[in-house]
């Protein structure tokens, strides 16, 4: 599968988190301890300024599947958007996070953490941030 998508969301088609009802296994994925703890004040803020870490996901599938996450704290979220990326970047917060992939089919696609890196590093510079 090459790292593009297969189905392009539509023109005005956001994408957006849902929360999440299904049983899944998922991908621990360790925090970054240089990060502040997120909270509700200052998500944004670390979001746009100071999340630096990123887990570069390698998804294993020949099929639409839909990303999602599990926080240390609160609900389990899904993307609405379709993705078909072989691999794609998550931002680390300061607390381990559980991603997981579901199938168009509603079945749980493994995921692999091919590595945990900088923004700024030139050999991931083609995969999609999420």
């Amino acid at each position: 599968m090459k790292n593009m998508p297969l189905l392009r969301a539509e023109k005005g088609d956001e994408m957006t988190w849902k929360v999440f009802e299904g049983k899944v296994q998922g991908l621990n994925v360790a925090g970054d301890p240089a990060m502040p703890a997120t909270k509700w004040w200052n998500k944004w803020f670390l979001l746009l300024f100071v999340w630096k870490k990123q887990s570069v996901l390698r998804v294993r599938v020949n099929q639409a599947y839909r990303l999602g996450f599990i926080p240390r704290k609160g609900k389990p979220r899904i993307l609405t958007n379709k993705l078909a990326y072989s691999e794609l970047k998550v931002r680390n917060g300061r607390e381990d996070c559980i991603f997981f992939a579901v199938g168009v089919d509603g079945k749980e696609v493994p995921l692999e953490l091919v590595e945990q890196t900088s923004k700024d590093d030139p050999k991931y510079s083609h995969v999609p941030l999420l």
